[in-house]
């Protein structure tokens, strides 16, 4: 075996002990930062949630490949139920090569009174679920944000006046997309999770919640443009 061969497989060793030391570092950071942040708030935690993948659309869900919800607290926050947990997941960057990368997202998701229509306010047209972009009567807030809506009503109950001018004037707002689906408000950033952010995110999604007018959770609200 000739020393340039030698030398090429020990720095492929060295290069797979170097990877598998630095996942296992950023596992134990995590592992030992959510810990903590559940126990101080008096949550739940758990390393992995299989139940996760395949329930919620849309992005950042919308990933096909190796897909998976790890670091997963659980628990109550201002009177409302939570889960947070980090989205993982591989997107493949170049198909004739097969080069692929991986992506983090932290995501926090607050349990809203009732299910509703899928609403998702963004900044970002790769956050598009598809629909048509919703006009509203601000022409500030269409020009500033993405409205993808099911329902047309539940949007113009959710995004009332006030909404509208304390989303363009916050600055989570205009970093930050959040959808309602089902029975949940979504929020998320990209990035691996750290108590921070999760704590962050969950505060985010409250204070849009505490906008909301408590008749959207009393009506009816029927799927579909109205």
């Amino acid at each position: 075996m000739s020393g340039g061969l030698i030398a090429l497989i020990i720095l492929v060793v060295v290069g797979v002990t170097s990877g598998i030391y630095v996942q296992l570092r950023w596992h134990r950071r995590k592992d030992s930062g959510l810990k903590a942040l559940a126990a101080r708030h008096g949550w739940r935690y758990a390393v992995g949630d299989g139940d996760i993948v395949g329930r919620f659309q849309g992005a950042p869900f919308d990933q096909s490949r190796s897909k998976r919800a790890r670091y997963v607290v659980t628990g109550e926050h201002r009177g409302r139920r939570l889960t947070a947990f980090e989205w993982n997941y591989t997107e493949t960057r170049d198909v004739g090569s097969g080069s692929s990368v991986e992506i983090w997202y932290t995501v926090v998701v607050v349990t809203t009174p009732a299910a509703r229509p899928t609403l998702q306010v963004s900044r970002e047209p790769r956050y598009r679920l598809g629909r048509r972009d919703l006009q509203l009567e601000s022409e500030r807030f269409n020009q500033t944000f993405l409205i993808d809506s099911a329902n047309d009503r539940f949007a113009y109950d959710v995004l009332h006046p006030r909404m509208m001018e304390w989303l363009l004037s916050n600055q989570r707002a205009l970093s930050t997309p959040f959808r309602f689906e089902g029975d949940g408000l979504v929020v998320w950033r990209p990035g691996m999770i750290k108590p921070d952010t999760v704590l962050w995110l969950l505060d985010y999604g409250c204070d849009i919640l505490d906008r909301v007018p408590g008749f959207v959770w009393q009506s009816r609200q029927e799927g579909g443009s109205t």
